[in-house]
């Protein structure tokens, strides 16, 4: 018998070891059949059968895209906008009105177009002269939908072309009324009972309100003082019908009155602006705060559209929510 006196190291000893290691086992599976097919041999046939179901099997469609709009709530109820405007408690902080950008009543008058809120209904025709609304002269995915037949424009410059270009010198020369805020006007705080574990609501006025082309009804707070105590307040009295709300006029006190110094550096109007717009927006409704930005998009796009490019009420800016699939 011939004993090498070598002995393994390094490399060598590994591979050894490693061989001895795969017979053993071998040994021992061949010795215990019940085994190897108990803890190899049957997990790898199911794991193989289900990978074979997973990818034979047919895929799910993705949904089709979603056009954000208020239309999405018009099977609920009529969907509540409170909209709040220029009034003598925001003025008072208020420096000059930047005169290139939309002052604040632009923003607000707009909500009164033959567009409504937001882009589900737009005019089919920014040069159209007419004197009638119809459904035929508006266009829009779910305009037919929400259309509100009861609806009249304000002004027949609003779907006339022609009279509005004509009155562009008064449009300019216009003045403003500013209105007059009151505390607790809108809503009134409530109390606990002390003869019964509830909360007592004294009653108060309800806001002005009036009904959009796209059957949304606004409820002007402008002359409520504090807004957000309105909004505090009255939850419990719009759980369907209000998801979001405007509010123009407002002004940043951190930004300087006069700026910028340079009003022609655009760099500088993208660091900051003094005059501003806030929307309020409920958690509680789906893509309540994409549409509601999209809403305010529309205002500021209308507010601040050329004479020349047509009625503002034929422009809009529409959001489409599509599913981003992951892979």
């Amino acid at each position: 018998m011939f004993i090498s006196d070598a002995r393994a190291t390094g490399t060598r000893l590994y591979a050894k070891q490693a061989l001895a290691i795969i017979i053993k086992r071998f040994i021992f599976n061949y010795r215990n059949m019940r085994g190897l097919a108990t803890q190899i041999l049957l997990p790898a046939f199911f794991i193989t059968v289900a990978m074979t179901v997973a990818l034979t099997a047919p895929g799910f469609a993705d949904p089709p895209p979603i056009t954000l709009s208020t239309s999405m709530f018009s099977h609920l109820n009529q969907l509540n906008t409170p909209v709040s405007g220029l009034n003598d408690y925001k003025l008072k902080n208020s420096s000059q009105i930047f005169p290139l950008n939309a002052n604040p009543y632009d923003l607000s008058e707009t909500i009164q177009y033959p567009s409504g809120i937001g882009s589900t209904c737009l005019l089919n025709n920014p040069y159209m002269n007419e004197t009638e609304l119809y459904l035929n002269n508006l266009t829009g995915l779910s305009c037919d939908k929400v259309y509100n037949d009861k609806y009249q424009p304000n002004s027949i410059d609003d779907i006339n072309w022609s009279k509005m270009f004509e009155n562009k010198r008064k449009f300019f020369n216009r003045t403003y009324p500013i209105d007059t805020t009151s505390e607790n006007k809108y809503y009134s705080p409530c109390e606990c009972s002390t003869v019964q574990s509830r909360f007592v609501c004294s009653t108060f006025s309800k806001p002005q309100t009036y009904s959009l082309i796209t059957n949304d009804l606004v409820l002007n707070i402008t002359e409520e003082k504090n807004e957000i105590l309105y909004y505090l307040y009255t939850a419990d009295n719009h759980h369907l019908d209000r998801y979001g709300g405007l509010s123009f006029g407002l002004t940043q006190d951190y930004v300087p009155n006069k700026y910028p110094i340079n009003k022609d550096n655009q760099i500088l109007h993208k660091l900051a602006v003094k005059d501003i717009a806030r929307i309020f927006t409920n958690h509680k409704g789906y893509h309540s705060l994409p549409i509601y930005i999209n809403i305010m998009s529309n205002i500021i796009l209308r507010a601040n559209l050329p004479f020349e490019k047509g009625l503002p009420s034929a422009y809009g800016i529409t959001t489409i929510n599509r599913k981003f699939e992951l892979k």
